[in-house]
């Protein structure tokens, strides 16, 4: 009964979530709030470690967790239409999700494996707090921009590098022989035409 009781929260909460987050990501940066978001995840597990297991704390750290569960999909999909564009946001959000699909599978499956190791869930819980705090710090760290922009500017960095490059593969390339010269009929000069005197001299010849 109480583990319906917590998912049933979890979903309520779910709708709270994804909801405050979207009209926060229209204010604030994005990137600012998914490492909240993140680092507050790892205090939520850390709060369920530390405290003591009862329906109460069940049911507080199911409230917490459906908050934060499903808040980072409005906030993710609109740096996808920021960063790439809204032309394919359809099949890039589908990468998005099915790249969490398979995230999803391997943590469950990990829970599990550990769980039939050690004989807890503890290193796991332990394990999800290492990587929010590493989401929360990856991601502050990185510009919401768009991808055109970037693109943009790493060409333009390859622009400045391409004098020194090229400057660089003359000096270590070794220069080519020249090649010997051929006596052959076809490939000999044309004889020079006779100069031609200038007008001037003629007209002092004529005088």
């Amino acid at each position: 009964m109480l583990g319906a009781t917590v998912i049933s929260v979890i979903g309520l909460f779910n709708v709270m979530g994804a909801y405050l987050a979207g009209w926060l990501g229209d204010k604030l940066p994005k990137r600012y709030l998914l490492s909240g978001i993140y680092l507050a995840r790892s205090a939520t597990i850390l709060f369920l470690i530390a405290m003591p297991l009862n329906a109460i704390t069940a049911i507080v750290f199911g409230a917490v967790l459906g908050f934060l569960w499903l808040s980072t999909v409005p906030l993710t999909g609109g740096l996808v239409g920021v960063m790439f564009g809204v032309r394919y946001m359809a099949t890039l959000f589908g990468i998005v999700m099915m790249s969490h699909q398979i995230g999803a599978f391997i943590g469950i499956w990990a829970g599990g494996r550990l769980y039939d190791v050690t004989g807890s869930y503890d290193l796991m819980w332990w394990l999800s707090i290492a990587l929010g705090l590493a989401a929360a710090v990856l991601r502050w760290d990185q510009r919401d921009e768009n991808f055109d922009y970037m693109l943009d500017q790493i060409q333009l960095a390859c622009e400045r590098l391409k004098p020194v490059v090229t400057a660089s593969s003359r000096m270590a390339s070794p220069r080519p022989p020249r090649p010997l010269a051929s006596h052959s009929p076809s490939t000999r000069a044309p004889p020079r035409p006779p100069p031609v005197t200038p007008c001037w001299r003629r007209t002092q010849r004529n005088l």
